[in-house]
């Protein structure tokens, strides 16, 4: 079976022989078969060949790098995987402003719904604060449609952050921020979807996958805050692998990890762009006891 590669230095990644080859300082390459990677994150950089681009794309393997600020971007081979009639009805309700709008606000709205569940979860005696908080901003994307819903998105990320560093998560913040948007990027690669037509995200590359990665945030950050990770997200490399399997998500006797969160969304969404029916995003994520932080207090 395929499996995430994670490299904690920087490397040079480039074709050799027709495989993956992976340098790292003054080490010998080493080979690897690409069918047996499912994603590559580079969590302290990486310099590619180009050559090797082609070769990513014939095995559709994401690419994914990283810096000191976190997420920087992905090498991601999704275009083969775009069908006709799929796209046509994404970008029917993408052109739809109703319609469009309409998914927007559920998935806003169970973003907030899910952030709320956690507070309750972990601080249950802050739960009406950073409820009225959070539900205020919803409010307020209902009263005032002409603006862009990316308002109401930025309005929570900052509360986000205050309420982050109260708590003294601002670091695993950015790490899990950056893994979970990989991972939502890295989606793309198996689902016909097209990356690049999202609901609320107007700027970045990949704006859908930001989108997925917004609505699932907290299971990034607070789901991971009991595992009393390095604050070098380099130093992920090791444990990054066997957190990813931890179940997240039971939907009809499957079970989803926290790694295969954004793929079972990016299918919920693709089922309301086919049948036009109701979108229900992330009903099924579990929210789990963070018992790091609740003995801390």
């Amino acid at each position: 079976m395929a499996q995430i590669f994670c490299y904690s230095r920087a490397v040079q990644l480039f074709r050799k022989n027709g495989t993956l080859a992976v340098a790292r300082e003054e080490q010998a390459p080493q080979l690897l078969p690409l069918l047996q990677i499912s994603e590559i994150f580079a969590l302290a950089g990486a310099n590619v060949d180009p050559s090797l681009t082609s070769l990513l794309a014939e095995t559709r393997t994401p690419l994914h790098c990283f810096g000191p600020s976190g997420y920087e971007g992905s090498w991601m081979p999704y275009q083969g995987l775009i069908s006709g009639k799929t796209t046509l009805v994404q970008y029917k309700a993408w052109k739809d402003e109703k319609r469009r709008r309409h998914l927007a606000l559920r998935l806003m709205h169970r973003s907030l719904i899910l952030r709320i569940a956690w507070v309750k979860k972990i601080r249950p005696d802050e739960e009406r604060h950073w409820e009225e908080r959070y539900l205020a901003t919803y409010r307020e994307a209902q009263v005032y449609p002409a603006r862009p819903l990316q308002v109401c998105m930025e309005a929570v990320s900052a509360i986000d952050d205050e309420r982050r560093q109260q708590w003294g998560l601002s670091r695993l913040a950015l790490n899990g921020r950056s893994i979970g948007l990989a991972l939502a990027v890295g989606t793309f690669a198996n689902v016909s979807l097209d990356p690049w037509c999202s609901l609320i995200t107007e700027t970045g590359s990949f704006p859908l996958a930001r989108d997925l990665a917004f609505l699932l945030e907290p299971c990034f950050v607070e789901g991971l805050s009991g595992h009393h990770l390095p604050e070098a997200l380099p130093q992920w490399a090791k444990v990054l692998p066997q957190l990813l399997k931890e179940p997240f998500a039971r939907n009809r006797g499957k079970t989803w990890s926290l790694r295969s969160l954004a793929r079972q969304e990016a299918y919920f969404l693709l089922g309301a762009f086919r049948s036009g029916g109701p979108y229900r995003p992330a009903w099924n994520v579990e929210v789990k006891t963070v018992e790091s932080l609740e003995s801390s207090r």
